[in-house]
């Protein structure tokens, strides 16, 4: 018994039954590496991209998990900053 098709990349698309989003493994590296990126950054949109195949591909992947990594990383830090103040203004 093995995973599900959309479960498996592949190099590309040719003989899938899933033919969409993340169906391969260049969408899911690309993806992988914006999402690695927008965590380490606080700038929204990403002024270069990496020199990677995947990511010279799959630019889109890049730049949309990008995005979502840097607004992940501003919902923790608000998230800590609103923890801080209350334990601030609990204790006094």
């Amino acid at each position: 018994m093995g995973l599900p098709p959309w479960l498996t990349p592949t190099k590309n698309e040719d003989g899938q039954s899933y033919d969409g989003p993340f169906s391969t493994f260049p969408e899911w590296h690309s993806a992988t590496l914006g999402l690695k990126d927008g965590m380490r950054t606080f700038v929204l949109w990403p002024r270069e991209r990496p020199d990677n195949p995947d990511v010279n591909k799959e630019p889109q992947y890049y730049d949309g998990a990008y995005v979502v990594g840097t607004l992940v990383q501003a919902v923790v830090l608000l998230a800590f900053v609103l923890a801080f103040a209350f334990l601030l203004t609990a204790a006094g």
